[in-house]
């Protein structure tokens, strides 16, 4: 797998273990105290899935010019939920199949650009959720093979890391902070880098102390508020037009007081959609600018 150049503009498609960035960070300080110029993008979405992805790819402002994608999907794809209820058995494959079209398409819509397909991280208790999960990290492999790019699987190296150490938190599904140091140290690794892959736990906690430069501070807040946003505008409103939406607040209580406001604004004017997509599409904007 080859090594980002300064001309590099990387893009991370997925879902919340994208979207949490923790380890994407961590791979931009890599890059910049190597002093390669390359750019990163969080284009994580909490709760999406390469089918979700698929209609708002063209809309996707960061991708237009972007040289690389990397793409991590899957536990949102299996809609775990079906296993968790214990779903009837039949009802299950359907949603696999669905992400596994749904890649093929990403894949050709990309067509151009250099792709780096990721499988997810497992699920920490869940066989059947695991065994969903592989199931597309196979197709996800297959796809690499067939056009000629790299292919990570993260679910396999995070199952055998795990028999030494914790790497997922109490959710069961999001990378701790040891978790995401391991996402960023191999993907450093297969690019050719001298970063540590062992399995000392000590080390590994080293890793997650590392700090993060000013610059890099400031990215990820901004990036985190904006994943947020992304969160409402592609996930929470076209599925919940008509109803209250009152646990916006609860997302955004930590966003500063411009968007506080519109929040409330938009409550207040019955759910009116159209205002607060401006609002939010100037937000963006904003935000945008802090980590171009």
């Amino acid at each position: 797998m080859q090594k980002f150049n300064d001309n590099s503009k990387v893009c991370f498609l997925g879902d919340s273990i994208t979207s949490a960035g923790i380890w994407i960070a961590k791979i931009f300080e890599y890059y910049k105290n190597s002093g390669i110029g390359a750019r990163f993008y969080n284009l994580g979405i909490a709760g999406n899935t390469a089918v979700l992805a698929l209609d708002y790819l063209d809309k996707e402002p960061f991708l237009k010019d972007a040289t690389d994608v990397v793409i991590m999907f899957g536990m949102n794809d299996i809609k775990r939920q079906r296993y968790l209820d214990e779903i009837k058995e039949k009802v299950k494959p359907s949603a696999v199949e669905a992400s596994k079209n749904a890649l093929e398409n990403l894949v050709q819509k990309l067509s151009g650009k250099n792709i780096i397909l990721c499988s997810s991280t497992p699920h920490a208790e869940d066989a059947q959720i695991n065994a969903a999960l592989c199931e597309i990290g196979t197709k996800m492999k297959d796809l690499a093979k067939n056009i000629g790019v790299s292919y990570i699987d993260f679910h396999k190296l995070f199952s055998l890391a795990g028999e030494n150490m914790k790497l997922i938190e109490e959710d069961n599904l999001h990378p701790n902070l040891v978790g995401n140091s391991v996402l960023a140290n191999v993907f450093l690794s297969l690019q050719g880098f001298d970063v540590y892959t062992g399995t000392d736990t000590a080390k590994w906690e080293e890793e997650t102390h590392r700090e993060m430069c000013e610059e890099n501070v400031k990215r990820f807040k901004a990036e985190a508020a904006l994943r947020s946003i992304e969160f409402v505008k592609r996930i929470v409103l076209p599925s919940r037009k008509g109803e209250e939406n009152e646990y916006l607040d609860e997302y955004y209580k930590n966003c500063d007081a411009f968007f506080r406001k519109q929040i409330s604004v938009y409550k207040r004017s019955k759910n009116n959609e159209n205002e607060l997509f401006g609002t939010l599409e100037k937000y963006t904007e904003r935000l945008a600018s802090m980590v171009k």
